[in-house]
C-alpha cells in the first residue's frame, strides 16, 4: 500500500508507550497481522527510559502505516489527546501497550461499523494472567445491541454510569471527529491516575447519535502485576472524586431526577472502598484521619453525595460506614475495617484447619 493510500485510513490505532519493552513487540505484531490493512498506528513514546522508544522507531522504519512521536512524560490522558489530535482515521481505537488483540480484531470491528455506521462501538475483552490463564469478561448484554432512540440511549447512559466495565477506552471504537470535538480541559486532569478511561469516555458516549454493543471478545487485557504500583497513594481518592465530579455534568441528560439519589448511593460504595484501602494502609493513624478529613472537603462529597444520598436505601454495612464517616468518627472507622479483616482471616484459617483434618 502506498503512502498516498494511507493518507486517510479508516482506522487510527492509538498506543501510548511508556517503559514496555517486554510487551511492545507482542502488542504491535498483533496489529500488523490483521487481515484488514486499512489502518495507521500512532505510537507515542511518553518519555520511556528503557528501549521502548527505539523499538517504536524500528517499527516505523519497517511499516509506513506506523507513525512515532517522542514526548516528555505527560501521562496517559495527555498522551492520548496528543495522539488524537494527529489522527487521520475515520475511527479511533485505543490499545494499552502491554495488551494485544485477536487476529480478527479489525475484521469484526469493521463489519459492524460498516453495517451500522455508529459513532461508538463497544466490544468485550479477555483478561490474560501472567501464567497465560484467560478469563473472558462477563458480557454486559448477551447479544449485539443497538442504541439509537432517546430511550435506548438513556438505558446505555445509566448502565455506563453504574458499570465500570464500560469505562475502558480499549473496548471502544469511536469516530475520530467526535473525539476531536471534545473540549474537556484535560490539562486540568493531568494528575488523575485513576479513572482516566471513564473521564475520556464521557464526551463521546453522551454525544454519540448511535452506539452499538457486541459481546464478542477481541481484545486481550494483560494482567501485569509487576507494572502496577503496590505503594499506597493517599490521594488516589482525589483522582476518583475529580472524575466522578466531571460525570455530574452529564446527569441532566438522563432527564430523571431520581438518578441523582441513585448515583449518590452508588458512589457510597466507591467511598467505602477508598476508606477500606486507607484504613488498611501502613500510614499512621494520624495520617489516615487527615486524609479522611481532606476527603470530606472535596466538592464531590460535600456538594453531591451528602445532598443526594438516601441512607435508608443503603445496605446496613454501607450505611454504618457512611454514618461513621459523615460524623467524623475516623478512628473508629479505621479500627472497624482492620477488625473486620482480622476476623475474616481467623475464620478462613479455622475453615482451612477443619478441612485439613
Amino acid at each position: 500500500m502506498s503512502m498516498a493510500g494511507m493518507s486517510n485510513p479508516k482506522y487510527t490505532i492509538h498506543i501510548p508507550v511508556y517503559n514496555v519493552e517486554k510487551f511492545l513487540h507482542r502488542c504491535v505484531d498483533s496489529l500488523l497481522s490483521q487481515t484488514i490493512p486499512d489502518f495507521e498506528i500512532i505510537l507515542t513514546d511518553d518519555g520511556s527510559t528503557d528501549s521502548s522508544g527505539r523499538i517504536c522507531d524500528e517499527y516505523a522504519n519497517k511499516d509506513h502505516r506506523i507513525r512515532v512521536f517522542h514526548n516528555a512524560n505527560q501521562g496517559l490522558l495527555l498522551t492520548r489527546r496528543f495522539s488524537i489530535a494527529r489522527a487521520r482515521g475515520e475511527y479511533s481505537l485505543f490499545i494499552d501497550s502491554d495488551d494485544y488483540v485477536e487476529s480478527n480484531y479489525l475484521e469484526i470491528i469493521d463489519e459492524i461499523l460498516t453495517r451500522e455506521h455508529c459513532d461508538v462501538m463497544v466490544f468485550n475483552l479477555t483478561k490474560v494472567s501472567q501464567t497465560g490463564k484467560r478469563q473472558k469478561n462477563v458480557p454486559i448484554w448477551d447479544k449485539e445491541v443497538v442504541f439509537i432512540s432517546a430511550e435506548e440511549k438513556l438505558m446505555f447512559y445509566e448502565t455506563f454510569l453504574f458499570n465500570p466495565a464500560l469505562n475502558s477506552m480499549a473496548r471502544k471504537a469511536i469516530k475520530t471527529e467526535l473525539l476531536k470535538k471534545d473540549k474537556t480541559p484535560y490539562e486540568e486532569y493531568s494528575k488523575v491516575t485513576n479513572g482516566e478511561d471513564a473521564l475520556q469516555s464521557f464526551y463521546p458516549v453522551f454525544n454519540a447519535e448511535k452506539i452499538v454493543y457486541t459481546p464478542v471478545s477481541i481484545y486481550n487485557y494483560y494482567c501485569n502485576d509487576s507494572s502496577m504500583t503496590r505503594s499506597f497513594n493517599p490521594y488516589r481518592y482525589k483522582s476518583i472524586f475529580d472524575v466522578r465530579e466531571k460525570s455530574l455534568e452529564y446527569l441532566p441528560l438522563m432527564k430523571n431526577k431520581k438518578i441523582y439519589g441513585k448515583y449518590a448511593n452508588y458512589c457510597i460504595g466507591i467511598l467505602c472502598s477508598i476508606l477500606y484501602e486507607i484504613s488498611l494502609s501502613g500510614v499512621s493513624t494520624a495520617d489516615k484521619v487527615n486524609i479522611m478529613y481532606e476527603m470530606q472537603k472535596h466538592r464531590f462529597y460535600s456538594d453531591f453525595i451528602t445532598k443526594n444520598v438516601n441512607v435508608n436505601r443503603l445496605s446496613k454495612k454501607y450505611g454504618v460506614i457512611y454514618l461513621l464517616f459523615r460524623e467524623k468518627r475516623f478512628r473508629v472507622l479505621s479500627s472497624a475495617f482492620r477488625l473486620a479483616v482480622l476476623l475474616k482471616n481467623i475464620k478462613d484459617r479455622f475453615k482451612w484447619i477443619t478441612k485439613s483434618r
